[in-house]
């Protein structure tokens, strides 16, 4: 009979975190993309959330965008645009990511709620006009949004 663990190690699943292609368990390197695995521990905590935002779980990639805002990460920004400019159609994972990037303090964040205004998505369009109105004043942006993460 089968241990509880080994019952548990099945069910998990892993993915390379460079490609997220899923990946089988004890590899040291990706077979699809290269990336070497053991790179991944070295990289920063920045940077893997930053690798995050491509997860295939949705989850993942609202809490790894929701706390790029929070921590101030200028380095997501460019990431971020290609996400706007990707034709991304999900509407929580959109609003998480415009939510932070207007908490980055950094000139090029209106530029990039202005790229959302032209949204095919009437709901992102109007977020991002707020946003950006919410920047221009001053005011405050939520910290962390319970709703879609």
């Amino acid at each position: 009979m089968p241990s509880l663990f080994s019952f548990i190690d099945n069910m998990l699943t892993y993915y390379c975190p460079n490609c997220w292609k899923r990946i089988p368990d004890g590899q040291k390197t990706c077979p699809f993309c290269g990336f070497v695995l053991e790179e991944f521990k070295l990289q920063t905590y920045e940077k893997k959330l930053i690798l995050a935002l491509h997860h295939p779980l949705p989850e993942r990639r609202n809490i790894a965008a929701q706390i790029l805002g929070n921590i101030n990460s200028t380095r997501a920004l460019e990431e971020f645009e290609a996400i706007l400019k990707s034709g991304e159609t999900n509407y929580f994972f959109l609003k998480v990511v415009l939510l932070a990037i207007a908490k980055i303090d950094s000139p090029k964040r209106i530029e990039l709620l202005k790229i959302a205004t032209t949204n095919q998505n009437t709901m992102i369009q109007e977020l991002a006009t707020t946003l950006i109105e919410m920047v221009k004043e001053n005011r405050p942006i939520p910290e962390w949004d319970r709703g879609t993460g």
